[in-house]
């Protein structure tokens, strides 16, 4: 499949609708403890205890991990496909606020534009809640580790876009950045090792746009 922003308006609309519209799978991600898994992986890192503290408030709820890692493969690759490269291009838009949805449901949440979550006129907490959700996939061994590490990847540049654009949650399509800034901002995310993009993360604790998005922190 080719990439259009159609593909990923529809990709975006049907994963919020089988994970954060979905009652049921929510209740999974609130017995999980994923609802404050970005504090408590933010917290073991500054404390020196991750990953084996991290690791233990996860373990008990293992299963629920793994439906939460499914729900998700599923929807990518059925939605989606295989190739990085049109995945990359979703959550480019995404990061970028260019896909207005004007789908009843989208407007009854005040989702036209599909972005990751801000808080109120705050900043984004959801990169933090992915990112550190992946991490604990990773731990527990759950689904193909190197999978879930080109998603962290691609979560981490769209980190970086939204945080360079500011896109705003409205009822018209947000500006896409010029091509030479967007390129920039592929240089600077696509080649960090995972050791380096936690530490993106560490640079503002358990939420927050990034200070230097075309210049991540060594």
């Amino acid at each position: 499949m080719t990439y259009t922003p159609e593909i990923g308006r529809k990709f975006w609309f049907e994963f919020d609708r089988t994970t954060k519209y979905k009652p049921a799978f929510m209740q999974i991600v609130n017995r999980a403890g994923a609802g404050m898994i970005q504090t408590v992986y933010s917290d073991t890192r500054v404390a020196g205890t991750y990953p084996a503290e991290f690791l233990q408030f996860v373990t008990p709820n293992a299963a629920d991990w793994k439906t939460i890692a499914d729900v998700q493969t599923a929807a990518v690759k059925s939605l989606i496909g295989t190739d990085w490269a049109d995945i990359q291009s979703a959550f480019e838009d995404f990061g970028q606020g260019t896909l207005l949805d004007t789908d009843p449901v989208r407007q009854q949440n005040n989702d036209f534009i599909h972005t990751m979550d801000v808080r109120g006129a705050g900043p984004p907490v959801g990169y933090h809640r992915w990112h550190a959700s992946i991490r604990a996939l990773q731990l527990l061994g759950i689904g193909d580790s190197d999978w879930w590490e080109n998603l962290d990847k691609l979560v981490g540049l769209a980190w970086a876009i939204q945080s360079f654009a500011r896109p705003r949650q409205q009822n018209m399509p947000n500006p896409k950045i010029a091509d030479t800034e967007m390129q920039a901002l592929r240089d600077a995310w696509l080649p960090l090792d995972p050791a380096r993009r936690d530490r993106q993360y560490d640079r503002t604790g358990d939420v927050g746009y990034h200070p230097s998005p075309k210049q991540p922190v060594p």
